[in-house]
């Protein structure tokens, strides 16, 4: 019975040191991407840039609708969200293309939105280190249903 009792003590030792490497490692990873940021450091990119110009024109449900970003340029990105008495029904998210300075936005339908009119605003922005979304300029358009 004392063998079993040294083996049972020496896996439970083993195992308790395992469980601390492992959250040591874990604590490394999590402060490594904390520290690092986005990768190709956007907040340098945009230094200085705290305005712009959005445009999105009305558009129809289940069309499109194409916004244009000024300056625009590499990393911006244009973020629509639309509302249906009050309540959020469309978020989306679409890089602008670097050379036109315009991104493609598809008006519905979401698991929100099956149909109808709806109310919505622009926003024209970048992912800054720590992923944080900044916002360089707004705008407001309507949804036709």
């Amino acid at each position: 019975m004392r063998q079993s009792s040294v083996i049972r003590h020496t896996a439970g030792v083993a195992i308790e040191g395992l469980v601390i490497l492992a959250t040591i490692a874990a604590l490394i990873v999590a402060m490594t991407l904390i520290a690092r940021g986005e990768p190709g450091g956007a907040d340098d990119a945009f230094a200085g840039r705290n305005s712009g110009v959005l445009t999105i024109p009305n558009g129809t449900f289940a069309g499109t609708t194409t916004a244009t970003a000024n300056p625009g340029g590499e990393g911006t990105w244009v973020m629509a969200e639309c509302f249906q008495n009050g309540t959020i029904v469309y978020r989306q998210y679409v890089k602008v293309d670097a050379s036109s300075h315009q991104a493609t936005l598809n008006l519905g339908p979401t698991p929100s939105w099956a149909s109808g009119a709806a109310t919505c605003r622009g926003e024209e922005g970048y992912w800054s280190k720590g992923n944080r979304w900044r916002v360089i300029a707004t705008t407001s358009f309507e949804v036709s249903g």
